[in-house]
């Protein structure tokens, strides 16, 4: 298929105002890519400047200080439960999606509603998948017994959720975006929605990297335990 650079990626919202010129700021732990990095892309690929937090010596204090339980948000906000975390003049937002559907239309990835009315909920369907299949399952692979627990701790049972993770979980939203891009909604098959690049192919992106490399910590993993199973039998 012949490539082509999508005409619409960077064009924003034609109508002007003060929010226009009103910084961006990403509010998310430091030395960790994690969730605030489906955020970092739509910034980077827009070229829309924005500060991020992960390069302030505070950076920790500041994430604290919006999830602590003694915050109780203010008249606009309700408190934060997690990071990332989008502050945008007085808005104060949470939830990467969440945070994606805000930003999409500002950014220029999504279709416009003169364009398509209901482009920017097909765009956020898609990346909820996304997110769904290959970010939340993966993690879950990795604490199947509690989030509270260390990886090394419940080894057997990660072992076991990853087997059924690959064999079943993971070949059904691959395949399901096959079917998303040979659809007629892809117009193409370059992109996952409307011929153009929009959020949800920088989270597809993304996660598509990560689970190759669970991939291949998980064909790692299984050497391992094969070789100390053995090893424990011969002895």
């Amino acid at each position: 298929m012949t490539s082509s650079q999508p005409s619409a990626k960077r064009q924003k919202t034609s109508e002007k105002s003060e929010e226009d010129n009103t910084p961006y700021e990403l509010i998310y732990w430091p030395g960790l890519p994690g969730r605030g990095e489906h955020i970092r892309l739509a910034f980077e690929e827009s070229g829309i400047p924005y500060t991020d937090s992960a390069f302030d010596p505070k950076c920790m204090d500041l994430v604290l200080s919006h999830i602590s339980p003694e915050n109780h948000g203010d008249s606009l906000n309700p408190p934060i439960c997690a990071p990332p975390i989008l502050k945008h003049g007085s808005l104060i937002i949470n939830q990467t999606p969440n945070i994606l559907l805000y930003l999409g239309p500002k950014l220029g990835l999504v279709p416009t509603a003169e364009e398509d009315e209901g482009g920017v909920y097909h765009v956020n369907q898609l990346t909820l998948t996304a997110l769904d299949g290959l970010s939340n399952e993966v993690h879950d692979v990795h604490h199947p017994v509690d989030t509270g627990l260390y990886y090394e701790d419940q080894k057997e049972e990660a072992k076991r959720k990853a087997d059924g993770y690959l064999k079943n979980r993971l070949p059904k939203f691959l395949g399901y975006f096959e079917r998303v891009l040979g659809g007629e909604a892809s117009k193409g098959g370059e992109w996952l929605y409307g011929g153009r690049l929009t959020y949800a192919d920088l989270v597809l992106f993304r996660e598509s990297f990560f689970s190759l490399v669970f991939l291949i910590g998980y064909f790692e993993c299984w050497f391992v335990w094969t070789f100390e199973f053995l090893n424990t039998d011969l002895e």
